[in-house]
């Protein structure tokens, strides 16, 4: 599967997002970097499909178990700062609700993770960075360079897959099932 922005077919991701339909309740979602090469043909693929799209808004959904808060998060493209006061300010903004049972934040890039405060009391769904794209049992090549003066001077944590945690927050970030470039997942 590649991304959708290098299909001719404008059709492809409606029909793939179509097994979601038989759901049933809500399917919430954020946009990735890809979707904005594409932009209006990935939000019309979310609404045929029934999909709410959430861009740096919030939704409070009733379960059976209570009340739960989704918050999602536009793509930021730029460098960490820019990033980083994405974050802050969707933190700021969308405050954990003292009613709500649980709090989600969906963001695409889980390399933003390392900026939201750790007593956020978040879980965070993400994905963007393809498991690594490269790895060998769970050594990615970001894990390879980890030494490299550019990654340090960075800063930022690159959880790639899986499930990982920090402070009072979660997160789980999905190794997806495209890639980009030429096809190089090995791991």
């Amino acid at each position: 599967m590649e991304t959708v922005e290098t299909h001719d077919d404008e059709f492809a991701l409606t029909r793939a997002l179509e097994p979601l339909l038989a759901i049933k309740g809500s399917v919430y979602a954020c946009l990735g970097n890809h979707d904005y090469e594409t932009y209006e043909r990935s939000k019309k693929a979310f609404l045929d499909n029934g999909i709410k799209l959430l861009e740096d808004d919030q939704i409070v959904v009733d379960t059976k178990l209570g009340p739960v808060q989704i918050i999602g998060s536009s793509f930021t493209f730029g460098g960490n700062d820019v990033a980083k006061k994405h974050v802050e300010r969707l933190c700021e903004k969308f405050k954990k609700l003292e009613h709500t049972k649980a709090r989600f934040m969906l963001i695409h890039n889980p390399s933003v993770f390392s900026y939201i405060p750790k007593d956020e009391h978040v879980c965070v769904w993400s994905g963007h960075l393809h498991g690594g794209q490269i790895g060998f049992r769970r050594w990615t090549i970001l894990q390879l360079l980890a030494k490299s003066p550019l990654l340090k001077r960075m800063k930022t944590e690159f959880p790639d897959q899986g499930l990982y945690a920090r402070g009072r927050n979660q997160l789980y970030a999905h190794r997806g099932t495209g890639h980009y470039g030429f096809p190089l997942r090995l791991g």
